[in-house]
């Protein structure tokens, strides 16, 4: 394996330059870098070091992690970022090097990796991702913040264990990011379907596996979330806007930017062990971290759904809505355990169908409900059946009727 000092813009000499003289720049003045925090160590061991304008982190990996990184990351990244073919002006530096990593992947690439194996050490300089992309949409090393303050997501896909996800879920079911939803503005439905190719495709890479080698596992999907103070139709590479944000009736402007963090762990026999033991977390890692983005992204009410409201006042909201039965609502049970993480606190009544349509009764849904309907239309579906069986079998007689049937009858709703 290679030791020393690495890195994937290594392949352009003038990209090189522009990444590492931003990197020296900012840890120039090293009694401003800072341990993060007191707490600084992560669940896998790991330190960071920040630097004084909080731009890049410093952190320790395993031997394990530098050697995936040197002997295989490292060229892959820059070929699939298409490092080679930068082009940098002495105007540009130090937004070369950032403006072109933000225009053609997700991942977070380190500028650096260095080791002293005599010592045990291996480190990564890394971006501050949210303060990369504030400098590229800013141009000004000393506006990191033009969207303003910033909420981080840290999340992994079902079954991993991901202590952000129902949160980020709950959350980006009332932020107005529909990119499926043909009523939605085009502008992010185009934004979503770029951001949503470059994610697919830096999955792909993770997912490779190549004789001697396995995929790599166990990274995040990394959301940034802003309120920006002004509507904000053109956010970059790796962002959406929400449909707030181009017209005022659908509430607030968000804009939501997504990166991959944490992909040097390879599934190895460790992990596997880990995986066999752990609901196979780690089987087809790369196809559920795309089964989450679609769950998240995809939730519209659907094509020929109607809704009337029944009553507004301030303490009710109540929506009639028919859904047409069909692939839709029946393929909602693929993405349930994610819907339900969003939408499972909300209320519904007066279940019912038909041979072709779902109806019920929506209880204040609020801003969650282009997410949540969906998800409650099947819902309702298998609550209306399973309350006409429970009648069949009380007409045959009440010991016939199975305790688990009663159990399914009473869901949180009130059908």
């Amino acid at each position: 394996p290679r030791t020393g000092a690495i890195s994937p813009y290594g392949v352009n000499p003038q990209l090189a330059i522009s990444a590492l003289q931003d990197l020296e720049k900012s840890f120039a003045n090293i009694e401003e870098a800072t341990v993060a925090g007191a707490n600084s160590a992560s669940k896998s061991g790991a330190s960071f070091i920040l630097s004084g304008d909080g731009r890049f982190i410093m952190k320790s990996i395993r031997a394990e992690e530098f050697t995936v990184f040197a002997d295989r990351l490292v060229e892959q990244i820059a070929d699939h970022a298409g490092f080679e073919f930068a082009e940098c002006t002495t105007e540009d530096p130090p937004l070369c090097w950032a403006s072109h990593a933000l225009a053609h992947t997700s991942l977070v690439v380190p500028l650096l990796a260095f080791s002293n194996p005599k010592n045990n050490e291996y480190w990564t300089a890394m971006p501050a991702v949210a303060q990369m992309r504030g400098f590229v949409t800013s141009r000004n090393v000393i506006d990191l913040s033009p969207w303003g303050v910033v909420r981080y997501f840290d999340t992994k896909p079902l079954p991993a264990k991901s202590n952000a996800r129902s949160t980020f879920l709950r959350t980006l079911a009332q932020s107005g990011f529909h990119p499926k939803d043909p009523r939605t503005h085009p502008a992010q439905t185009l934004q979503w379907n770029n951001l949503n190719e470059t994610l697919r495709k830096d999955v792909e890479l993770l997912s490779v596996k190549t004789q001697g080698e396995e995929s790599q596992v166990d990274y995040s999907l990394f959301f940034e979330l802003y309120q920006p103070s002004r509507n904000v139709h053109a956010p970059g590479p790796g962002c959406i806007s929400s449909v707030g944000c181009f017209r005022q009736d659908k509430g607030v402007c968000w804009v939501l930017c997504i990166s991959i963090i944490d992909y040097f762990v390879t599934y190895g026999p460790m992990r596997k062990i880990e995986s066999l033991f752990k609901g196979g977390k780690f089987n087809g890692y790369g196809s559920k971290v795309i089964e989450m983005l679609d769950c998240s992204f995809d939730q519209v009410m659907p094509v020929g759904a109607k809704s009337e409201q029944l009553e507004r006042s301030k303490q009710n909201t109540l929506l009639r809505l028919q859904f047409p039965r069909g692939d839709f609502v029946d393929n909602q049970k693929v993405c349930a355990e994610y819907t339900d993480m969003a939408c499972h606190d909300l209320q519904i009544s007066h279940c019912d169908y038909d041979k072709n349509h779902i109806v019920y009764v929506a209880h204040n849904f609020g801003r969650r409900v282009d997410f949540c309907t969906s998800h409650w239309a099947r819902r309702a579906f298998v609550v209306a059946q399973t309350r006409e069986f429970r009648d069949l079998l009380l007409k045959s007689g009440p010991g016939t009727l199975p305790k688990m049937l009663m159990a399914a009858s009473s869901p949180r709703s009130v059908c």
